[in-house]
């Protein structure tokens, strides 16, 4: 930030640690659960993935809700992000790993494996580790060539592969960019650059035509809803960041004054979405019907907060 010209220290205005691009998008401990967020969006995709080869000679676990939880078979020592194990007989372990490019320290992760490997092959006849290591803008190491393997071996096409890898690109770049958008405020000068070459190269590339300011919102709107999904960077930036902002002001406030309960508007802000369906629920069912736990927490909050 300070060599943008955006701050004036090189510190990280979160942990105070020096700010370097590598601790901005993979580093910043203050900011672990957002790289989480971006670890696991991943790993959620390629579990669901890889779940249509599955059958009765194989099985997938992954550290996923809905799938098989890999310590039913690693033990709690060692939490891989998937296994696909093969009549039986062939067991892949995957280690998913999203960091900084001149982070991804494949041999670490390897030997970080070792025993488990060693005492899978005891019970497995062939036991294979795949490092799935990327950097947080989607690119791939070396080792990820393992990964093309273990999809050959189970039966995946090579154009459902390409459509794979192309997908986890694309989810690590958008999760890094929204990270971006939600944590940097004032950034839209530096996004501007980008922007332009959009406007004025790529989207009379495509459509032949030079775009005014208007035809460039209407791009902008998803392609489901009759645009293009050229997204405008600089609306975006600033909206996503006054989005977070908005989101977070109320919780951020309580925790300064050492405030532990939510107060009941900002809940209401939440969850009114939510509302006509819980209220449904609540008609529908009633409250002596068997809901699950979670659901009828919900439910009965809802309905305490329409009462008051």
């Amino acid at each position: 930030m300070a060599r943008w010209a955006l701050s004036q220290s090189s510190d990280c205005s979160f942990c105070l640690n020096p700010e370097s691009l590598l601790h901005v998008v993979a580093g910043c401990q203050q900011y672990l659960d957002r790289f989480t967020w971006r670890h696991d969006s991943i790993r959620n995709f390629i579990a669901k993935s890889l779940q249509p080869v599955i059958n009765v000679h194989s099985s997938l676990y992954a550290d996923v809700n809905g799938f098989l939880n890999p310590s039913i078979i690693t033990g709690e020592n060692y939490r891989p992000d998937l296994l696909f194990l093969i009549q039986f007989k062939r067991l892949y372990v995957l280690e998913l790993t999203v960091g900084f490019e001149s982070n991804l320290n494949a041999v670490r992760k390897k030997e970080k494996y070792l025993n488990l490997i060693n005492e899978m092959s005891r019970n497995y006849r062939c036991v294979r580790f795949v490092n799935l290591s990327m950097s947080s803008l989607g690119v791939l190491s070396d080792e990820c060539s393992t990964f093309l393997d273990m999809m050959n071996d189970i039966g995946i096409d090579k154009k459902q592969q390409l459509y794979v890898i192309k997908k986890m690109i694309k989810i690590a770049i958008r999760a890094t960019w929204t990270y971006f958008l939600r944590t940097l405020p004032d950034i839209a000068e530096l996004i501007e650059p980008p922007e332009r070459a959009i406007k004025k190269a790529l989207i009379p590339t495509v459509t032949d035509h030079t775009v005014t300011k208007e035809e460039r919102h209407l791009l902008a709107i998803p392609v489901r809803m009759g645009g293009l999904g050229f997204i405008d960077l600089v609306v975006t930036s600033s909206s996503e960041y006054k989005a977070s902002i908005k989101v977070t002001n109320p919780l951020v406030r309580r925790i300064v004054k050492q405030e532990h309960q939510l107060g009941r508007h900002y809940i209401m802000a939440l969850t009114k979405p939510l509302m006509p369906i819980w209220i449904f629920m609540l008609e529908v069912f009633g409250r002596d019907r068997d809901l699950h736990s979670s659901t009828f927490g919900c439910v009965t909050l809802m309905q305490t907060l329409t009462e008051t």
